[in-house]
């Protein structure tokens, strides 16, 4: 399998006589020939054992070229837009009466282009949601993506917000008053390297920031293989039970659900896509679990001090 260095794209223009996977800059579908942006970029390839290649390094490198460039006017437009939090930390404690109607709250963190939050809102009118990402330009998408679903639908927006966060600091936006029904973590960055662990969604320091304002489960899919064997040992760490696992979820109809675009990209690309369903153990009291917040708390303030982490 020969894979673009440049884009990440297989092509059979060079190398016609190999195999190849297809996999466009721009879409990240397969598809059948260079989508025109792609066209004018140097052809450097690399080979791959395609027997052997590692599917984790590919999806790294797609991560690494999917950073979405600066977009001047996302601000502007997420200003104007009526179901957008500006000022998220003025709303802690009072989240839900940011809605018109008082209904179960649920959170998506990293919410990306939307697509997921997009298709889970609209299905479920009976639920407030909230979807936070950290990028104005990533944000704007989702806004757009959702605007365009209930449009679809003739159905009013009105049981979804969007806001930018740092996760890191969710606390800052959340009081124990505002209850969480359910959080959605949908492939979130993996950090692998290990001084960066500690930046996971699912990391206990994590973990135990969302305990606290919980009354129901942590749904969590990744295609990593290596986060999602770490995450089964954070979520009992940070006083959760998982009550359904598996490392293959679209081998179980029943337990898939909405779809995200690196899902399904990840689904062309051969991955396996792993799924777990977590929620608070009873039997572990919150107060066994402060030291861990506490320590939670000063590890993201030592690095907002050091100014590892910016606000939008």
């Amino acid at each position: 399998t020969w894979f673009c260095e440049i884009c990440l794209f297989s092509k059979k223009t060079a190398f016609f006589q190999f195999p190849f996977v297809f996999f466009c800059k721009i879409c990240y579908n397969k598809i059948g020939e260079l989508c025109k942006p792609c066209k004018n970029l140097p052809t450097s390839f690399i080979q791959v054992d395609s027997n052997e290649y590692n599917l984790n390094i590919i999806s790294e490198r797609m991560r690494h070229f999917m950073r979405i460039r600066c977009k001047p006017w996302a601000k502007p437009e997420l200003e104007a837009c009526p179901f957008y939090i500006s000022d998220p930390k003025a709303c802690k404690g009072m989240w839900q009466a940011q809605f018109p109607k008082q209904q179960p709250l649920r959170l998506e963190l990293g919410c990306g282009k939307g697509g997921f939050i997009s298709q889970e809102a609209l299905a479920n009118p009976d639920y407030n949601y909230i979807a936070v990402d950290i990028k104005n330009e990533m944000l704007v998408l989702a806004k757009r993506k959702l605007e365009a679903a209930y449009a679809a639908q003739q159905m009013p927006l009105d049981n979804v917000r969007v806001m930018i966060d740092n996760i890191m600091y969710l606390r800052e936006c959340f009081a124990k008053e505002d209850r969480i029904d359910r959080i959605y973590i949908n492939f979130c960055n993996p950090w692998p390297r290990g001084k960066h662990k500690k930046r996971r969604l699912t990391h206990p320091r994590q973990l135990v920031q969302y305990r606290m304002l919980l009354d129901g489960d942590i749904w969590f899919k990744t295609d990593d293989d290596e986060l999602f064997e770490e995450s089964l040992e954070y979520f009992p760490e940070a006083g959760f039970r998982i009550t359904t696992m598996t490392r293959d979820l679209h081998s179980e109809p029943e337990l898939r659900y909405f779809e995200t675009e690196h899902e399904q990209m990840f689904d062309e690309m051969g991955k396996k896509i792993k799924f777990l369903i977590a929620e608070p153990d009873p039997a572990v009291s919150e107060e066994s679990l402060q030291e861990l917040l506490q320590y939670s708390e000063k590890y993201s303030e030592r690095k907002r001090d050091n100014g590892l982490f910016h606000e939008e």
